[in-house]
């Protein structure tokens, strides 16, 4: 990792060779319901999630 980036959460996605469009539309979908959701979450609620 690079410095300065432990505080930091990933998401690792690994793609199969048959990955339709139809799963890239639904992951794209789910990352931004994921995004949208964290970022209107306060961050008190965030620290607890991280633990």
């Amino acid at each position: 990792m690079a410095p300065h980036s432990e505080g930091l959460k990933l998401m690792r996605v690994v793609v199969r060779e048959d990955f339709s469009r139809s799963r890239c539309d639904t992951l794209i979908c789910d990352i931004e319901l994921a995004v949208k959701c964290l970022n209107t979450m306060d961050q008190k609620r965030l620290l607890e999630f991280a633990e």
